[in-house]
């Protein structure tokens, strides 16, 4: 509704979210892109260093980030997390399904064979969910399988 606080409710969802998850977390100070006008907005070379250092800050072993599906705040920040992955190989990097975008006929095997390409070679073998994935990415258009092994998410690997 006009005047409520949307950054504010955001803001409790992700407490609670995370609180569940037991992970700590950084709010960053990039405003979604529906709040800037097009010259304003960041780009993930902007954002790719502000993130990296944030998590060398937490350091945790693990990073997850969206597929980037759909969303243009969740392409940027997923391309910002590549950018900031290649600084930091030791952890491990994992996307997971954009809710609300993961169902649009093709766009997730869109996404997963854009990565497969900008990151050729076999799955690392400590990565069953890059491997059960990327065995069930469907042709273009059509809508990916789900494997009963899957958990929504999909290791990015390392370049």
């Amino acid at each position: 509704m006009a005047g409520d606080d949307v950054v504010a409710v955001r803001r409790e969802e992700d407490v609670a979210a995370m609180s569940v998850l037991e992970s700590g977390y950084r709010w960053l100070d990039f405003a979604d892109h529906q709040y800037l006008a097009p010259e304003k907005r960041p780009t993930p070379d902007e954002v790719a260093p502000v993130l990296a250092a944030t998590i060398a800050e937490l350091d945790p072993t693990s990073v997850f980030f969206p597929m980037g599906l759909g969303n243009p705040d969740h392409v940027m920040v997923h391309e910002a997390s590549l950018l900031a992955r290649t600084e930091q190989p030791e952890r491990e990097w994992f996307c997971y399904e954009d809710h609300g975008y993961k169902h649009i006929p093709g766009l997730l095997a869109w996404r997963v064979a854009k990565l497969l390409r900008s990151h050729p070679g076999p799955p690392p073998p400590s990565s069953r969910t890059s491997q059960t994935r990327s065995a069930n990415v469907a042709p273009s258009g059509a809508t990916p399988r789900r494997s009963r092994r899957s958990n929504g998410t999909t290791r990015s690997r390392p370049a």
